[in-house]
């Protein structure tokens, strides 16, 4: 038994677990969906009240306790009921030994190294990293848009907006790298000790 696609509630419940307080188009550019499927989606889990709305500093919607809950049980049962689980372990230890690889190169890049030799040691650990991620979409689908938005923000970075490598909260390769971290972190039941970063 392979795994399937997350239904889209579940889905846009996981993004929230992962991102902590989100506005609609965020979640849309992390799943793949339309803006107005999440809308939706967004207003039957508060119906549901796994969901709740806040404005002012920080604006946008984030997981009640009860969305919590449900998120952790949808995740327990994901793990349960797929075999993929031995072939995902796999993957994250490949990404282990990568983010080590990362982690030095934003350090080398704060501190000032060459910024367009870092550019360059960016697309080789990104085209490493793809590879894994086309193993990990192909036994857990919901996982497909993290190579096309880590490539966009190589992307941006390689046309001059230097800020999409490591600005928080911007959609910077680093975002992108520390969410699917966190992701691959959950979906295998794990919590982050000291060798994970």
């Amino acid at each position: 038994m392979t795994a399937g696609p997350v239904h889209e509630p579940d889905l846009v419940l996981h993004v929230l677990g992962l991102r902590g307080c989100v506005l609609p188009e965020q979640v849309a550019e992390a799943t793949g969906l339309p803006t107005s499927a999440v809308e939706r989606r967004l207003d039957e889990a508060r119906e549901a009240g796994l969901v709740s709305y806040r404005s002012g500093r920080v604006t946008g919607w984030f997981l009640t306790p009860a969305g919590r809950t449900a998120r952790l049980d949808h995740l327990d049962r994901e793990r349960a009921g797929g075999s993929w689980v031995p072939a995902v372990t796999r993957i994250y230890a490949g990404f282990s030994d990568l983010n080590g690889t990362f982690k030095q190169l934003c350090t080398d890049w704060q501190t000032g190294h060459d910024r367009p030799t870092c550019i360059e040691r960016l697309r080789a650990l990104d085209r490493a990293v793809g590879e894994l991620l086309t193993d990990l979409a192909a036994v857990l689908p919901r996982t497909a848009r993290y190579g096309p938005r880590l490539r966009e923000a190589l992307a941006r970075l390689s046309a001059g907006d230097e800020s999409a490598f490591l600005q928080p909260l911007s959609g910077s390769y680093h975002d992108i790298w520390m969410e699917l971290h966190e992701d691959l972190l959950r979906t295998l039941g794990r919590s982050r000790g000291d060798g994970d970063g």
